[in-house]
């Protein structure tokens, strides 16, 4: 991923990767192109999950710790779930028909930053439906424009838990197990 490299063209600038920064973020917590419409929270591209028809998430995150710890926890509650560690990567997936229901999208990434990602995806209209939830640690009012103006459809305030992602989880309409 080195070779390729991007601008950022929102006028945020990447925090690179700190992996001990967003494992104290995270402790210091408690804790398709689809053409038509599909029945809430089932993906209708094929993936391996045995036919269960489970939520298929994308999370998207330069650091390791942080896509473990929400790979973790939506598994708990019955996704399968799939990883990209930057925008453009997670891009290449979409592009490539790779179909998700909800994407994860971390804000501040090298190559490709989550603001240009959801810019991207929305506007080539790759897999409309499905939901992207920005995590961030940004509370900038400007940010959160934008990125609604983008198509985020939701925001998960680092530091977070696990509860608070359920919770947000919840608020797009994505069923969880208790």
């Amino acid at each position: 991923m080195g070779e390729v490299t991007r601008q950022a063209t929102d006028g945020f600038e990447d925090s690179g990767d700190n992996e001990e920064v967003d494992k104290q973020i995270i402790e210091s917590g408690d804790g398709c192109n689809a053409s038509e419409p599909r029945p809430p929270g089932l993906a209708q591209c094929g993936y391996a999950d045995g036919g269960k028809n489970r939520m298929k998430t994308l999370i998207v995150d330069d650091s390791r710790f942080i896509r473990d710890f929400l790979k973790q926890q939506l598994q708990r509650v019955g996704h399968v779930c799939a990883e990209a560690e930057d925008g453009f990567a997670a891009l290449s997936m979409l592009r490539s028909g790779e179909c998700f229901d909800l994407m994860l999208l971390d804000v501040n990434m090298p190559v490709m930053n989550g603001l240009e990602c959801v810019r991207q995806l929305r506007e080539e209209n790759i897999d409309a439906q499905m939901k992207v939830m920005m995590v961030t640690t940004e509370a900038d009012h400007r940010f959160i424009e934008l990125a609604l103006k983008y198509g985020a459809d939701e925001f998960l305030m680092k530091p977070f838990t696990a509860q608070s992602l359920r919770e947000k989880l919840l608020l797009l309409g994505i069923a969880v197990a208790a």
